[in-house]
């Protein structure tokens, strides 16, 4: 029997937040270092592909940690009632992302599987 090893919504960060931190990462991170297109990765977010495609939302979720540490929103630290550890803003999600890959999965990687590190 295959286990399912698919992302929940719970396991990203609230809609308004996750916008605002793909925002963050494509004006800080990507524009300098290109390895996402902005509009496909976009139609795939837009399309729910995260909780469909391990690969991808374990790429959303390092966007997300990515562009935290660009974030002033406080959501993105590990308790959000400590305000002075910015040194960890973005860890939650980069944690899942270990998380998830730790599980053993024999199917071929995509393209999106081979963009995390290990």
């Amino acid at each position: 029997m295959e286990q399912d090893h698919n992302y929940k919504p719970e396991d990203f960060p609230e809609p308004d937040l996750l916008r605002s931190l793909v925002d963050l990462y494509f004006a800080n991170s990507n524009l300098y270092i290109p390895l996402l297109n902005r509009i496909i990765f976009q139609q795939d977010l837009d399309a729910g592909l995260h909780l469909r495609d391990t690969g991808f939302g374990s790429t959303v979720l390092l966007v997300c940690a990515v562009g935290s540490r660009y974030s002033m929103d406080k959501r993105v630290l590990l308790n959000s009632l400590k305000a002075d550890s910015w040194q960890a803003a973005g860890w939650l999600w980069f944690r899942r992302v270990q998380n998830v890959r730790k599980v053993l999965d024999l199917k071929p990687p995509t393209l999106y599987d081979l963009q995390i590190p290990v």
